[in-house]
């Protein structure tokens, strides 16, 4: 059941300090519901106690109050960076600023908490002499959901201008989301709390390694589903500036129109020649092997099948990932020699990337000693008429591949963060005021300069402060 006894160690501070007067506006009241409708969860949180500092990041902006009035205690400094109207600044209870780069804010903020010290600042301009270099918290909301990088670049550059800190509290829908949705992020972020960068230049490089791959074009619409780097760039890029980021890339990188094929992959990106780099094994491999997995199951019987039929039963998502990382230029091009498809399907439709996926499919099969591709071709190369004659039946090996990679031990210095992506568990206690019944550490990690560390065990749901 929902205690409705105000959270502990938090000063009050009028006139807006009271839990109830989180969802004051009709936008919080919508997001207390939304957020109560939905089934309590259970994750499994950090156990033990990592000493560093502690930077959590939060979605929305209740959680981000909420931590403000039991996370703060007395004795702390603290400066809130993106204040707007000055509502969270209020909340701190100990000495506190507050900053925007809007003036008209600041002003009515300045009239609401008078308590509170406030000031017009631009984080990433070159004057930071509004900053409270002592401060011992600091929260961050410049846009709450707006783009990965201009968090983490302001993050980049307050947390080492501020020396005592011990608790940083990010409101971003898009960090949170990297971090939960994309494998390899915390690698990304640990990277850029250290050195944040514009990642552009990095971006489009990355880009056109993975589409001479495939042959030296893509279309703009398949960038994010098909490349490896894709759901990375959806964040580290944005959504909307991908196209902008891409004809700034020329010559490397250059947006075209083509004449003909499917309106929706007409616009085409293509790449310079350079080289063709092979995928990386560690990420190769791995897929190979549950790959492989997926078809000794299906073939453990011993009989022939249509090769057209076990390509068929593959699992949709585990081979469009291995496409995504074992993509051959030279595949792509056999899908579009019309000597090898007597259909001449146009490069990019639906029918050519079935071809293209096919041709993966067979050439992988005919890699691993596992398998058996039985059937006629009339040259080294299938026609497309040919692989859908061929047959296939497992061998009765397994291979086993391991990835050549020397582990080299790096001395771990500098700052220790542990980085945390809290949720929470609410409900409306009396009064309707809005409660959390269990803070969740949905992931976390050790950070030591800049470098992974460990993420840490999540076996514990932390109990909201009492």
């Amino acid at each position: 059941s929902c205690r409705s006894s105000r959270p502990k160690a938090v000063v009050a501070i009028k006139p807006f300090s009271r839990m109830s007067e989180l969802v004051d506006s009709k936008a919080s009241a919508r997001l207390f519901r939304k957020i109560c409708s939905r089934e309590p969860r259970t994750f499994q949180g950090p156990s033990g106690s990592y000493t560093g500092l502690q930077l959590l990041v939060v979605k929305h902006t209740l959680l981000y109050r909420h931590l403000a009035m039991t996370r703060v205690s007395e004795g702390d400094r603290a400066v809130e960076v993106g204040c707007s109207y000055g509502h969270c600044t209020a909340l701190f209870g100990c000495t506190a600023l507050g900053i925007d780069h809007a003036p008209e804010k600041i002003e009515d903020a300045r009239r609401a908490y008078p308590q509170c010290q406030w000031g017009c600042g631009d984080v990433f301009g070159d004057d930071m002499s509004w900053l409270d270099r002592d401060a011992t918290v600091l929260f961050l909301d410049i846009g709450g959901g707006r783009n990965y990088k201009p968090v983490m670049k302001a993050l980049a550059i307050l947390i080492p201008l501020m020396p005592s800190l011990r608790l940083v509290v990010a409101k971003s829908i898009e960090v949170s989301t990297f971090l939960l949705k994309i494998e390899s992020s915390i690698l990304t972020v640990a990277r850029d709390l250290a050195m944040s960068k514009d990642d552009d230049a990095e971006a489009a490089e990355e880009v056109a390694v993975e589409i001479r791959r495939r042959g030296g074009e893509l279309p703009v619409s398949l960038i994010y589903s098909h490349l490896i780097c894709g759901p990375s760039l959806r964040y580290l890029v944005g959504k909307q500036r991908i196209v902008s980021v891409l004809k700034k890339m020329a010559p490397l990188l250059q947006v075209v129109e083509a004449s003909s094929g499917p309106p929706e992959v007409r616009e085409r990106v293509r790449v310079a020649q350079g080289e063709v780099l092979p995928p990386p094994p560690s990420v190769l491999l791995p897929l190979r092997e549950e790959l492989s997995r997926r078809l000794r199951k299906q073939l453990n019987n011993g009989q022939e099948w249509a090769l057209l039929a076990v390509f068929g039963r593959l699992p949709r998502g585990l081979f469009k990932k291995f496409l995504a990382v074992a993509a051959d230029p030279e595949l792509h091009r056999q899908a579009s020699d019309p000597s090898l498809d007597a259909r001449s399907v146009e490069p990019w439709s639906e029918v050519w990337q079935s071809s293209v996926a096919l041709r993966h499919f067979h050439a992988f099969l005919v890699s691993a000693p596992e398998f058996a591709v039985l059937g006629d071709t009339m040259a080294q190369v299938a026609t497309m008429d040919e692989l859908y004659k061929l047959r296939v039946r497992w061998t009765g090996e397994v291979s086993v591949e391991a990835a050549d990679v020397d582990v080299v031990p790096q001395a771990l210095n500098g700052q220790r963060v542990v980085l945390q992506v809290l949720d929470g568990n609410w409900c409306a206690a009396e009064g309707d005021v809005p409660e959390i019944k269990d803070l969740i550490v949905e992931r976390a990690w050790l950070l030591v300069g800049g470098q992974v560390v460990e993420q840490l065990t999540d076996e514990v749901t932390e109990e909201a402060d009492e």
